[in-house]
């Protein structure tokens, strides 16, 4: 019959099975701290993949002002593939949007306020999203992003004002998971097309 082993005196130190477990566990705990390790250096050496998402989820809301300040305030909007909402009064179909308006494009049309006879707007490439700003025929500016659109109708009758539109905006940057998406619905505030909408109180006026 085997007899516990008594300590001796002047004895120090650690059992073979207590020095075997403790190596046990510090072999864990450094195979989970290199994990940790490896995956935040990834993190980091990534090329700018936490700054890219940010950068996106930037632009996709600085879209989605962009489009509700146009369409808020419009009184003509074309529909990539849904045709053309509201009117201009003294434009024929032809010269509608002075005629820059792509059938791809979303295009978004209002009236000058502050000049007499003339319509601004707003043009949209979807694919990546660009939009350029005309005030009556004169060019002021394009911004580029690499985000894409899509845009299509809301449920409405055929040629019905306002149009809803449903939009959603994603981002461009494939290197990155889940892409940031952004998905919104707007609608013109103006309840007819110019001239007989009551909010803007107009006589005559060319949208």
């Amino acid at each position: 019959m085997n007899r516990p082993h008594a300590s001796r005196a002047g004895e120090r130190g650690f059992t073979l099975i207590e020095v075997l477990v403790s190596l046990a566990l510090l072999s864990i705990i450094g195979a989970v701290m290199g994990v940790v390790f490896s995956v935040g250096m990834s993190a980091i050496a990534a090329p700018g993949a936490s700054r890219d998402r940010l950068a996106s989820a930037s632009d996709a809301i600085a879209i989605q002002q962009l489009l509700a300040q146009d369409v808020h305030r419009a009184t003509c909007i074309q529909v990539p593939s849904a045709g053309v909402y509201g009117s201009c009064a003294t434009e024929s179909a032809r010269t509608q949007f002075d005629g820059r308006c792509s059938s791809s494009e979303l295009c978004i049309e209002w009236p000058d306020l502050a000049t007499a006879g003339q319509c601004d707007m707003a043009l949209y490439e979807l694919s990546p999203v660009a939009r350029s700003i005309w005030f009556g025929s004169t060019e002021d500016d394009t911004i580029t992003y690499l985000e894409t659109a899509t845009v299509r109708l809301a449920s409405v009758a055929a040629g019905a004002w306002p149009v809803g539109l449903k939009i959603t905006v994603t981002s461009a940057n494939t290197h990155l998971a889940d892409p940031p998406r952004l998905s919104f619905e707007l609608q013109p505030l103006a309840t007819a097309p110019w001239p007989t909408d009551p909010v803007t109180n107009a006589g005559t006026s060319p949208c």
